[in-house]
């Protein structure tokens, strides 16, 4: 779409050893919201002609592993932590289906992971890493938590250069991190000597941005900062509801599941904070990744209100959180069948109608968003159009 001709007329002068210029011979601005897309964009510049194609099958790969990870990581939440007695636990295909039935029923996801060419794929893929990564953490075994931790600032430095609110997302990450280290040790200064690597990457990493772009382009933010935010903050306050009012109003079921979210957060914070001494920290595991979810979550629509939403269609801001967006339902739904409908629920007739209610919640779902598969090219197709004019335009200039 037309702002992914911005990153790739940077990333071919950059790969042609013009470096970080929008003209050749022209002056050094960093007018681009992601210097880790650019830096990609240039290998794929630098090594073929048809770089929009690699760039379709990187983001494809990229998201394919990342979805396969949360989908296993799903699994292996619920299966570990929702079943009790000796309820037989769903097996992988359940969960699998409800996860995949949600992400594929709009075409929003798919648009802004893969065809799009901006650094949404590279951001949703680092989100749900992050997610992984951070939501049960704590590991007894002194070597895997030592590998967690190298992840977790790896993480952290592709976080902080990908986009400039993962100086936001970098610090809850560390901050559920901390959260369940602490509770695990139950010792703050051993838990901060175990997150010491992922604690000391986020400051050097802003830094070394800093005084990168303070050598490189003159200025300590990216040319869109001072180009396009506002000094006043109720203005980017209005224009963000405004946004999230729209993503709410694009499916009725959106907001219920948001509602479902706050009921986890809030229901599971009060079980632990009443319990943190009856119980050991094995045993409140379930209700803590849970709140760590809600979260993330929670966070992933917060920070668009703060910073005014956006002008792109099918909300390309609220895409890293949207397959997440079904775990607390899912979750709440998991523990009332525990304590409420556990008979009925193994009952062989159940476990037939459980699929045929697994498919009337899609096609419900599917029916009632506003952006389906079948008018998704109508509502995105002027977007396309706009930049396949402005490369028309470029090149009747450049002759």
């Amino acid at each position: 779409i037309d702002d992914a001709n911005i990153f790739f007329v940077y990333a071919k002068n950059l790969a042609q050893g013009h470096g970080f210029v929008y003209n050749v011979g022209g002056e050094r601005v960093e007018g681009f919201t992601s210097l880790l897309w650019v830096l990609i964009c240039s290998i794929a510049f630098y090594v073929s002609d048809n770089a929009e194609f690699w760039l379709v099958v990187f983001n494809i790969l990229l998201i394919s592993g990342s979805l396969t990870a949360l989908l296993v990581f799903t699994n292996t939440l619920f299966n570990a932590f929702s079943f009790t007695h000796q309820e037989e636990a769903p097996n992988l295909s359940t969960n699998v289906l409800i996860l995949l039935l949600w992400i594929f029923a709009i075409p929003g996801y798919i648009y802004w992971t893969t065809l799009a060419l901006m650094e949404s794929g590279l951001w949703n893929a680092l989100i749900i890493w992050g997610t992984i990564i951070s939501v049960g953490f704590f590991r007894k075994n002194a070597t895997m938590f030592s590998k967690r931790a190298l992840l977790l600032s790896l993480l952290i430095f592709l976080i902080l250069l990908t986009r400039p609110e993962g100086m936001l997302w970098a610090l809850l990450f560390l901050f559920i991190t901390f959260g369940e280290c602490f509770k695990a040790t139950d010792s703050i200064k051993r838990s901060l000597r175990l997150l010491t690597l992922p604690f000391s990457t986020y400051p050097v990493t802003i830094l070394l941005l800093t005084l990168f772009r303070l050598w490189y382009f003159g200025y300590p933010l990216p040319n869109t900062y001072y180009a396009k935010v506002s000094p006043l903050i109720l203005f980017h306050l209005n224009d963000g509801a405004k946004y999230f009012q729209a993503f709410v109003s694009s499916n009725p079921l959106i907001g219920i599941y948001l509602i479902l979210t706050l009921t986890v957060l809030v229901t599971n914070l009060l079980f632990v904070f009443a319990n943190k001494t009856k119980y050991s920290f094995d045993k409140i595991s379930e209700r803590i990744r849970y709140i760590q979810i809600s979260l993330i979550i929670l966070a992933g629509i917060t920070i668009p209100i703060y910073s005014g939403g956006d002008l792109f269609q099918l909300f390309r801001f609220y895409q890293p959180i949207w397959p997440l967006l079904i775990l607390p339902c899912y979750a709440f739904v998991m523990q009332c069948r525990k304590s409420i409908v556990f008979h009925i629920q193994n009952s062989n007739p159940f476990r037939k109608l459980k699929y045929i209610m697994l498919l009337c919640l899609f096609i419900l779902f599917f029916m009632s968003n506003s952006a389906t598969w079948f008018n998704f090219v109508k509502s995105v197709d002027y977007e396309f159009k706009i930049a396949y004019n402005q490369r028309i335009i470029g090149e009747f200039l450049n002759g």
